[in-house]
């Protein structure tokens, strides 16, 4: 169960990665875009120092400018932390399910699958009872006659 869903948080966050990689890439072309139109606006007010009226269509598309950098910057700090609980939630699960297991076959069966501590609890107790057996047979029998 517990790999069931660190699978499907894993793939979640794949997701949620995928549209964010996406969004940030929109961002930036806006971003690029924004920089060429305010560049081309700077050439014309140099170029015509008498026509005033552009300026302040400048310093609205500089406050554009700079708020979707702001956004991009938002988005790639998004992204980062995204990307580091992606790694985590995959070490978490590799070092649940071991390193060579297919997660998408993982999902495929649903409930079914145990875990490396469900397996390991299940197997102490079939140990655990045992112990007394190996003590009581080494009291009774000296190491010479296991070699018989």
């Amino acid at each position: 169960m517990a790999g069931d869903i660190a699978a499907t948080k894993i793939v979640e966050l794949s997701k949620k990665n995928r549209e964010l990689t996406a969004e940030t890439e929109s961002e930036k072309t806006k971003v690029k875009q924004l920089n060429n139109k305010v560049k081309e606006l700077e050439k014309e007010v140099r170029g015509s120092t008498a026509d005033m009226a552009v300026l302040p269509e400048v310093k609205a598309l500089q406050d554009k400018l700079s708020a979707a950098n702001f956004k991009a910057m938002e988005h790639r700090n998004q992204l980062q932390a995204t990307k580091q609980e992606l790694k985590t939630t995959q070490k978490l699960l590799a070092s649940e399910v071991g390193e060579d297991v297919n997660i998408h076959n993982l999902l495929a069966t649903v409930g079914s699958w145990r875990g490396r501590a469900q397996q390991i609890l299940v197997l102490q107790g079939k140990v655990s009872p045992r112990p007394g057996i190996f003590f009581s047979f080494a009291l009774y029998t000296s190491p010479l006659d296991w070699l018989e």
